[in-house]
């Protein structure tokens, strides 16, 4: 199934831009960056608890390397129910991370707070297109790109 979600601008300082989308996270609203350089989808560490993730045990994969190659200690979580627009996605997979310096950047600029972020590996699952001319995230959501976001993070 395609869909096409609307993005929403956010603009720090009028000079840094980055677009994010609105779900459903375990039936609670949520808002989510896209980031196009982050190899897994992660929900923030604050927020997970608000939003029903709780972290999981038998992640194999327990570190992470950001840029400047900083190493961060992660742990999984999963999201029984992620619903973007009709689409429901149970059993969703996120890397729980502490987003606290983004989340205060955004503070700062008198901007909400994100609870996460949509990374590569879902982008890459469900082909995603960032449509900057209509201003949307197009995506083709199947039963095997699912299974695809669900096996990089060690999940049947």
């Amino acid at each position: 199934m395609k869909i096409s979600i609307p993005l929403q601008k956010i603009t720090i300082e009028d000079r840094i831009s980055h677009v994010g989308i609105s779900l459903h996270v375990n039936g609670k609203q949520a808002f989510f960056l896209i980031d196009t350089g982050a190899s897994r989808s992660v929900l923030d560490a604050e927020r997970c608890w608000f939003l029903g993730v709780e972290p999981s045990s038998g992640f194999e994969d327990n570190k992470i390397v950001g840029i400047g190659s900083t190493q961060f200690e992660i742990t999984l979580g999963i999201a029984k129910t992620v619903n973007i627009q009709e689409i429901e996605i149970k059993d969703f997979p996120f890397i729980i991370l502490d987003l606290t310096h983004i989340n205060q950047q955004l503070i700062e600029a008198g901007l909400s707070p994100m609870d996460g972020i949509i990374g590569n590996d879902f982008l890459m699952a469900t082909k995603a297109v960032l449509n900057y001319r209509k201003f949307s995230l197009e995506l083709t959501l199947t039963k095997k790109s699912i299974k695809q976001l669900r096996k990089s993070y060690g999940q049947a």
